[in-house]
């Protein structure tokens, strides 16, 4: 039980539908992993701190990043592959279309 003898922070949605804490959880000097992983993502969503995550709209790529408002990749090379492939579709119905 990797979470054994830690108090946990509660996390409870406010007014604005914003995750707040209502209590800090305790943390031992030294705690393994993976109890300060989940310490630390409960602590960041409470204060608002995952407002901007997404996930990258490339269909191949699974990645979430945080990103400006209206980014749409995690990076550039997402980017121009989800452009290109876009660009190939294109062009093959257009082709198709030629044919008929």
């Amino acid at each position: 039980e990797p979470l054994k003898n830690i108090n946990i922070q509660c996390l409870i949605e406010n007014i604005e539908g914003k995750l707040c804490a209502i209590h800090v959880a305790h943390i031992p000097l030294n705690p393994n992993p993976l109890a300060f992983g989940a310490y630390m993502f409960s602590h960041i969503a409470s204060f608002g701190g995952l407002e901007s995550l997404k996930r990258c709209q490339y269909t191949n790529c699974k990645k979430f990043y945080l990103g400006r408002p209206h980014s749409k990749w995690c990076n550039n090379s997402c980017g121009s592959k989800y452009r290109v492939n876009k660009k190939r579709r294109n062009e093959k119905a257009s082709l198709s279309k030629q044919f008929i």
